[in-house]
């Protein structure tokens, strides 16, 4: 079966769509690819508001959001992504 996206007005698979259960077909009316640009988009264009409120939910989880940081730091993509920034900071400290 297939759905036209209300973005980009291809026709894609059901797969192609996240969930919604408000919906007369249980789908969001936009593909999951022009979701992503969309909030892409929005992130950009509120970066300081974003990050605000973004501060201002670790402040009020703070025990949570340690949970979450850790759970990723020992995930491979964590790890992965600690050795970029450690040899991006070596690199850095032996230019200055």
């Amino acid at each position: 079966m297939l759905k036209q996206c209300a973005s980009c007005l291809k026709r894609k698979p059901y797969d192609q769509f996240s969930v919604n259960n408000a919906s007369w077909d249980g789908l969001q009316r936009l593909c999951k690819e022009c979701d992503k640009a969309r909030a892409k988009k929005y992130y950009q264009d509120n970066l300081e508001q974003c990050r605000e409120k973004r501060k201002q939910w670790q402040d009020e989880n703070y025990e949570l959001h340690l949970e979450h940081q850790n759970k990723y730091n020992s995930s491979e993509k964590g790890k992965k992504t600690r050795r970029k920034f450690r040899a991006r900071k070596k690199f850095t400290e032996k230019e200055v």
